[in-house]
């Protein structure tokens, strides 16, 4: 029979299967020294008293993604400060047109709001291109079945195709 192998969390103390710890091929035991649980909160107490440092981290990595490299310069980081800036001022003044100078509602509010704008250009983006997800919400509502053939979202798209192109060339009749 197989033996349970513990071992003892040098955090808080408790003796613990070795599954309640993550691995770590450098120590002797290949474990950590403390469990999942407070290693778990270690992090989010680290996080929540550096947050400037976990904000940079967290750039740091999106400029990775974003061009493919492992060391960062100041002008990538500014020049992704700069493009974040520009589209938040950009979608501000996109509010403030919707909804008129006198809007100052709380940021909350402000987010609500913009969310819901990006919602509703992403639907006119939808109905403009006769998106997948644009047509099976109109043929589950025309049908009420959920799962909709591949066969029937393209001859819906081909309708509307053709509709758009009778309704532009309407004058020609």
């Amino acid at each position: 029979m197989e033996e349970m192998k513990t071992k003892r969390c040098g955090k808080c103390g408790e003796t613990k299967d070795v599954s309640e710890f993550h691995n770590n091929k450098k120590n002797r035991d290949g474990y950590e020294y403390s469990c999942k649980k407070c290693k778990i909160e270690y992090k989010r107490l680290w996080r929540k008293n550096n947050k400037g440092k976990y904000a940079l981290h967290q750039l740091r990595g999106r400029l990775r993604k974003k061009y493919g490299v492992n060391t960062i310069t100041d002008e990538m980081v500014n020049e992704y400060n700069d493009s974040i800036q520009n589209r938040k001022s950009q979608i501000t003044e996109e509010i403030r047109d919707l909804l008129g100078e006198e809007y100052t509602g709380t940021p909350e509010e402000r987010i609500k709001t913009r969310r819901r704008i990006e919602r509703r250009k992403m639907r006119k983006i939808q109905i403009r291109d006769l998106c997948d997800p644009y047509l099976k919400k109109s043929l589950r509502k025309q049908y009420g079945i959920n799962n909709i053939p591949e066969g029937l979202i393209e001859f819906k798209r081909a309708s509307l195709t053709a509709k758009r192109e009778i309704k532009k060339h309407k004058d020609l009749f």
